[in-house]
């Protein structure tokens, strides 16, 4: 896949657009209708993305993405394991992520403190677990309830390769519960609406804080 995003924004008369060419396989069978994810499946993706005629400006990345699906304890269950690996080139004034690798519960603005390190790497595993099938049409054709869900899952990030700081770490452990609904105002497709629970720390904790 190759795409170009096109802007007319531009920074010292440079243009922003981004091109991106990526490559992905994966092989998963079908997912149940009880299950939420695949009961077995891999995939993966590398990629190279940069802004074109900015590079005194921002550095390109190359990321790489895995994944997969592995049964769980029950026949509803499953599990998730992903990889997201990133690396930025040191060639320009600003590094500009393209893949925003920070453990869940962490803030969009946390990046910019792990910016200045070129090698981002992220590890997840999530546990889903579907339960209270209850198909509970209360309200018509408004919002049928089809059941409910609890997920449990962990992030853990290491960064490395900036000069004059150390490698860094930040993790994740937290929780979403969540109820599935068929439709929602009469809209046909899955909705899920819930909470999400995130514990966080790591060696750049205290950064993160003083940037917040």
């Amino acid at each position: 896949k190759l795409s170009l995003a096109a802007t007319n924004d531009s920074y010292e008369g440079q243009t922003m657009s981004r091109l991106t060419a990526n490559v992905r396989a994966y092989a998963v069978q079908r997912t149940p209708p009880s299950m939420i994810y695949p009961r077995f499946g891999i995939g993966g993706e590398i990629g190279y993305s940069r802004r074109p005629w900015t590079d005194e400006l921002l550095s390109p990345n190359m990321y790489e993405f895995v994944y997969a699906y592995l049964p769980g304890m029950m026949k509803s269950h499953s599990l998730r394991l992903s990889g997201l690996f990133q690396q930025m080139f040191d060639n320009g004034k600003f590094c500009e992520p393209y893949a925003n690798i920070v453990p869940r519960g962490f803030g969009s603005g946390d990046s910019v403190t792990i910016c200045k390190y070129p090698s981002q790497n992220k590890v997840s595993a999530d546990y889903v677990m579907p339960f209270a099938p209850v198909d509970w049409s209360f309200a018509g054709p408004l919002a049928y309830i089809r059941n409910f869900e609890f997920t449990a899952h962990g992030d853990c990030a290491v960064y490395s390769g900036a000069e004059n700081y150390s490698t860094g770490s930040l993790y994740s452990i937290g929780a979403d519960l969540c109820v599935r609904l068929s439709n929602l105002a009469w809209i046909p497709y899955d909705t899920r609406i819930g909470v999400s629970y995130n514990y966080n720390g790591g060696s750049l904790w205290d950064a993160m804080t003083k940037v917040n």
